[in-house]
C-alpha cells in the first residue's frame, strides 16, 4: 500500500481535530490489505484501466464523515486523498 502526500497532510491535519479518525483509518487500511475492492464503492474518475474507489468512514455522533479515494492497481493499493465529507472537494 502506497499513500500520497496529499493523503498524509489531510491526514495529519484531521487527526489532530478529530482523534477518532486514527482507529477509522486503521480499519481501512486492514481491509484494504483483505480485499480493496470489498471497502469502498468503485468510480469512474477517469477512462483506462485505472480503478478509483471512495471509502466513507461509518457515521458517528457528533464527528464528521470521512472520505477517501484510492487506486486499485495490479498488485498495490494508492491512497490518493483524504477530506471531511462536508469539505467541498478540490478541483486542479
Amino acid at each position: 500500500m502506497e499513500i500520497s502526500e496529499l493523503f498524509e497532510a489531510a491526514y495529519n491535519r484531521l487527526v489532530q481535530l478529530f482523534p477518532v479518525l486514527d482507529p477509522l483509518i486503521c480499519s481501512l487500511f486492514w481491509s484494504l490489505e483483505i480485499d480493496p475492492r470489498t471497502c469502498g464503492e468503485f468510480v469512474e474518475l477517469i477512462e483506462g484501466d485505472r480503478e478509483f474507489w471512495i471509502w466513507m468512514a461509518p457515521p458517528l455522533v457528533s464527528h464528521p464523515r470521512f472520505v477517501a479515494t484510492y487506486e486499485v492497481g495490479d498488485d498495490k493499493v494508492f491512497l490518493w486523498s483524504l477530506r471531511r465529507h462536508d469539505e467541498p472537494v478540490q478541483q486542479y
